[in-house]
């Protein structure tokens, strides 16, 4: 019995622990300057932002994300723009958080969604920087050191 006990606390303790770490919506905020520039802005413990890059008139926050392997780093992703006529195509931008240093390290393409049909731009992950991929092509790279 003492051993169960004690297996529900570490686990008990272990699952605060990881939440502590995780990261949600309502842990960011947005300002929009007199200009027109989003600013995104993680709360506490220290208010640090980034510049966010090509926000339209749809913008809202979608959701934050992890992605395996991309070690230390979170991602806020946002509906960046709407664009077409006849076929409507969100665009979705994510914010690069950097947990460890607790900095914004850039901003890159997420994925388009026409109807409910994501399509995500192709993310290559080295320990030095994300390429990120439209059909083959290079769109954009961010340095992360």
């Amino acid at each position: 019995m003492k051993r169960i006990i004690s297996m529900i606390s570490i686990f008990i303790i272990t699952a605060g622990f990881s939440g502590l770490f995780a990261f949600e919506i309502s842990d960011f905020k947005v300002i929009v300057q007199e200009n027109g520039d989003h600013i995104l802005i993680k709360k506490d413990p220290s208010e640090v932002f980034i510049r966010l890059q090509k926000p339209g008139a749809n913008f809202k926050l979608h959701r934050v994300f992890e992605k395996k392997g991309y070690t230390d780093l979170v991602f806020v992703e946002y509906l960046s723009a709407t664009v077409g006529t006849s076929k409507i195509i969100n665009l979705y931008r994510a914010a690069i958080f950097d947990k460890k240093a607790n900095t914004f390290i850039g901003d890159i393409p997420s994925k388009k969604q026409m109807k409910d049909k994501d399509l995500p731009y192709k993310w290559k992950y080295t320990d030095s920087k994300i390429i990120v991929f439209d059909k083959n092509k290079v769109v954009q790279k961010v340095i992360l050191k």
